[in-house]
């Protein structure tokens, strides 16, 4: 794919078939592909017995890891209706209180820091990053028609909290986008960076673009609900260290690298992706999906274009959505 630069991709996505989930492609093929290669090259040479030895090894390794796209992997952990990181109340506030503070970010001409926890309602434009230092507080951002647009750095940075939640007012288009320029951020590495949970709700849009390396990152959970949301990244677009829950109303990922990604890996009940609903579209030049846990899919509604292959999967993957057709 391409270097990004300054400038827009095409945006590109492949309409599914209704009722189908995409297969996992390679520039080599499948990876279903793969064992039947083994097989005809074993059996050409005439090496029956270490045919046998790549199957059962093949068999093993199976069980543990591997890139494994739709019904790949066993079925009997969640259900159908069972949710692995539940949306909280705070998750799924939309409204803002009387005591919210207003911001009119037109006015800032320097970084806007925030450094209490509580509501703030965000409008106008900005140059310059907006830093949130608020320890062990929830802070809670309304974007009402919004652009941040960081001269230097990321466009939105979590220093410290205990749970930020984005709003997207309805019918206000938004957009974060970092600087190519990180001296003296490299830590952070994203346009929308934060140590603690992260959550994007609302009616709104958003759109966020990552310059520099990701788009939106979260070293815990990063959870999205409702909303429509384009995001363009030099290297991953969504990351949800510990998690990543999935349920817009509309979401058009395009990465250089890889769209959807967890990372914590062997810790019980980590990094596990749910895709719950929305229109889901990726376009990445490694994996659509990168997941280092279970993958669970519940929507009918989720292209992908990639380069490597569609789904990159450590732990195993259920295609809910076939259980769901058959309960109802």
């Amino acid at each position: 794919m391409a270097d990004m630069g300054n400038e827009l991709m095409d945006h590109r996505s492949v309409k599914q078939k209704s009722g189908t989930f995409p297969q996992t492609q390679s520039a080599a093929g499948s990876f279903a592909a793969k064992p039947r290669g083994i097989a005809a090259a074993c059996r050409a040479a005439g090496f029956t017995a270490v045919f046998m030895v790549l199957c059962v090894m093949l068999a093993a390794c199976g069980g543990e890891r591997g890139h494994r796209g739709p019904g790949g992997g066993p079925r009997g952990a969640a259900g159908a209706g069972e949710e692995i990181y539940p949306l909280t109340a705070a998750d799924m506030q939309t409204e803002a209180s009387a005591d919210a503070a207003h911001i009119d970010l037109s006015s800032c001409m320097e970084p806007l820091r925030i450094k209490a926890g509580g509501e703030y309602i965000l409008s106008g434009s900005i140059s310059h990053c907006i830093f949130i230092e608020a320890q062990d507080q929830l802070v809670h951002l309304y974007l009402d028609g919004c652009s941040i647009r960081s001269g230097s750095g990321p466009g939105l940075n979590v220093m410290s909290a205990d749970k930020v939640v984005i709003t997207l007012l309805p019918g206000t288009e938004n957009t974060i986008r970092d600087s190519q320029n990180y001296h003296n951020y490299d830590l952070y590495e994203a346009a929308v960076s934060a140590p603690c949970d992260l959550t994007i709700n609302g009616e709104g849009s958003l759109f966020v673009y990552g310059f520099y390396k990701d788009a939106i990152r979260s070293s815990d959970i990063l959870k999205l609900h409702g909303g429509t949301y384009f995001v363009q990244a030099k290297r991953d677009g969504l990351r949800g260290t510990d998690g990543l829950v999935l349920s817009p109303d509309s979401l058009t990922v395009e990465t250089e690298r890889n769209g959807l990604v967890t990372a914590k890996e062997q810790k019980r009940g980590k990094g596990i992706m749910d895709v719950r609903g929305g229109e889901i579209r990726v376009t990445s030049g490694k994996y659509a999906v990168s997941c280092s846990s279970d993958l669970y899919l519940r929507t009918d509604e989720f292209m992908c274009i990639s380069v490597y292959g569609d789904y990159s999967v450590a732990g195993r993957t259920f295609d809910l959505r076939e259980r769901r057709e058959e309960a109802s």
